[in-house]
């Protein structure tokens, strides 16, 4: 580890995450964002969206695109400790710049017209993992919100 970095819940930001990041060209950092901050993304993309997260028949669309998310739970989500110390080490100290907003998010839902198997029979009726609940992708680096 770095000297004086601060670390993911799984440990520090080191020389295997840039390996990591070169030979998959991404990494999986948990606990870079404080799950307070995951859910308030969350929260927010779900308004924007317009669908309720607990009523599935709101869910009219399989994607709903979500553009410029710039307040203040996504400008925290991208710049935690853990993310800068991650960026440092992938780019170098200094040669990266802060972003205080988020592009564009792609929201998937499991609606029952988008889960339907090769011969017509809804997943959603057949499979208990369709059932669940499924909430949008939140910033980068973080799990399901």
């Amino acid at each position: 580890m770095r000297p004086g970095k601060v670390t993911g819940d799984h440990g520090p930001v080191d020389d295997n995450l840039v390996e990591r990041f070169v030979a998959d060209g991404f990494v999986k950092i948990e606990g870079a964002v404080p799950p307070r901050v995951a859910a308030d993304c969350a929260r927010l993309l779900w308004r924007e969206t317009g669908y309720d997260p607990e009523d599935r028949a709101t869910w009219k669309d399989p994607v709903v695109w979500v553009g410029g998310m710039a307040q203040g739970p996504f400008a925290a989500a991208a710049n935690s400790p853990v993310l800068h110390d991650a960026f440092d080490a992938l780019v170098g100290a200094g040669r990266w710049e802060p972003r205080y907003s988020l592009g564009t998010f792609p929201l998937r839902s499991r609606t029952p017209r988008n889960r339907t198997t090769p011969g017509g029979t809804s997943k959603a009726a057949t499979s208990p993992r369709a059932r669940r609940t499924t909430t949008p992708t939140c910033a980068p680096g973080t799990a399901p919100c």
